[in-house]
């Protein structure tokens, strides 16, 4: 590329103290030239803060802010959206524990500009557990220029790592028009509020899927999406959420029509396949 198109990533922290800095330092090790970081501190009890602020205070690409009270997951991270939205061409979120490859973002940028279309560049993903580790790419909603179509496969998320979505790097014109975000309208309100955004973002934009490995996604116990219920009630309660996205979409209303019979009937398909084996 002759030109680099400003990218702006954050990272919403809290109780980070004992990994933050390989998170921040895999950051600082990105190849692209133009680029900063926001560190979020939502109000730690630990020394995250401190960790954070002494390391954006030693280089000048990244900047260091406090949300005055606990704010949460979801309202930090919406917060922080916008913010890194505003005066960028791109836009990430690195969660706290996950590590990018210093060629993330100079991957994904060129895939974007060569895609004027496209709102999402989407990261091959190593999963790093705790007694394992695989590799993955989620491809199953990418290169689908029909919204109807693309927006079924991400709503019934019927992939394993799905959420390397949420990890890519998002066009920011799309990410202005995607918040602000509802919670669940029961249940844990946060529950999957990341397939949420993945849902709206596709209202506004293809996605496209690298074929390289760009980060570490690393699954600790005290991870947000590790104490959510996948339960019924949260299940049911993100279907809710989801079909009122759905009213609520900038699609044309026989495609807001389709894209909800053809819901409709995975939902029924699935809920009969739960049925029958208790009635034999």
């Amino acid at each position: 590329m002759n030109t680099y198109p400003k990218v702006v990533g954050f990272v919403p922290a809290y109780r980070a103290e004992k990994f933050i800095l390989k998170t921040l330092e895999a950051l600082a090790g990105q190849d692209y030239p133009n680029f900063e970081i926001i560190v979020c501190d939502d109000c730690s009890p630990d020394r995250t803060a401190a960790v954070c602020e002494d390391f954006c205070k030693r280089d000048p690409r990244f900047r260091f802010v406090k949300n005055d009270r606990n704010l949460g997951w979801a309202k930090t991270t919406e917060l922080l959206w916008l913010q890194a939205a505003q005066d960028s061409a791109y836009c990430f979120t690195n969660s706290h524990d996950d590590q990018r490859y210093p060629e993330y973002i100079s991957t994904l940028v060129p895939l974007l500009e060569a895609r004027p279309h496209a709102c999402l560049a989407i990261p091959g993903m190593e999963n790093s557990y705790v007694d394992r580790s695989l590799s993955s790419f989620y491809r199953e909603a990418s290169d689908i220029t029909d919204p109807v179509e693309r927006c079924f496969h991400i709503a019934k998320k019927d992939k394993d790592h799905w959420w390397a979505g949420y990890q890519g790097l998002h066009r920011s014109e799309a990410v202005r028009k995607v918040f602000p975000i509802k919670r669940l309208p029961f249940g844990e309100r946060e529950f999957s509020l990341d397939l949420i955004l993945m849902l709206k973002m596709a209202f506004h934009g293809s996605f496209v899927t690298s074929d390289r490995v760009l980060f570490k996604k690393v699954y600790l116990q005290s991870s947000v999406s590790s104490g959510w219920k996948h339960g019924a009630k949260n299940r049911a309660a993100l279907w809710a959420a989801i079909f009122r996205e759905i009213r609520n979409a900038p699609l044309t209303k026989a495609q807001r029509r389709t894209l909800q019979t053809k819901l409709l009937s995975l939902l029924f398909a699935r809920l009969s396949r739960r049925i029958t084996p208790l009635s034999k």
